[in-house]
């Protein structure tokens, strides 16, 4: 009869030693959140604790995403769900908020005055037919955004400091060659593929890895 050997006294003690090292860090980054603070603004402060993060397609459901949280100890720990944000604030300690209308996040708006964001799953954008309806509205439902994912998306813009969010504007403006005279890109954030680049470029800034 074979029996699975036991785990060596240093792995064990390496282990033990990774997820204390974990449990510290993350102890010490949530003394430093307020209320209010939105998950990506909670994760550039856990960054500076040694964590880093990363979302990704779920191996088990595609339709579903895993977020990791990794701590430069070794240790690490993981959520799956359809909300990036729910997920991210959940690995952080985070009791998130339903998040309110957001304002325009343009002209001089203070992005720690922002609400928790509550961003919705991201999903692959179908393909553009190259030739476009003649009328708007004849667009795929599917691609245009409903009133609660603008909301949301103009919540995302309003949570970036003002070094991001000029960033972001110039980033957005380009990616969609946005006319020069238009004065704010918020009406424009019609699609989709808006909230997924909003999204992407968020979890990009606050040092995670978007796939």
């Amino acid at each position: 009869m074979h029996s699975t050997p036991p785990l060596s006294t240093e792995l064990a003690l390496r282990a033990f030693e990774a997820d204390q090292a974990f449990s510290t860090a993350l102890a010490a980054v949530q003394s430093s959140f307020q209320p209010g603070l939105s998950p990506i603004e909670a994760a550039r402060k856990a960054n500076a604790h040694g964590f880093a993060w990363l979302s990704r397609p779920c191996d088990d459901d595609p339709a579903l995403v895993q977020v990791m949280l990794r701590h430069q100890g070794g240790a690490e720990t993981a959520a799956v769900g359809d909300n990036i944000a729910q997920l991210l604030a959940g690995l952080l300690g985070i009791a998130l908020q339903p998040a309110a209308q957001a304002s325009e996040p343009e002209g001089g708006g203070k992005g720690g005055d922002a609400a928790p964001v509550v961003c919705p799953a991201v999903r692959p954008a179908a393909p553009v037919d190259p030739e476009p309806e003649a009328e708007p509205e004849q667009q795929p439902a599917s691609q245009l955004l409903d009133d609660q994912q603008k909301a949301t998306a103009v919540a995302m813009c309003k949570a970036m400091d003002a070094a991001t969010r000029k960033a972001f504007t110039i980033s957005f403006r380009d990616a969609f060659r946005v006319d020069r005279d238009a004065r704010s890109i918020i009406p424009l954030i019609t699609e989709l593929k808006h909230l997924e680049f909003i999204d992407r470029f968020s979890i990009e800034a606050a040092g995670g890895i978007s796939e």
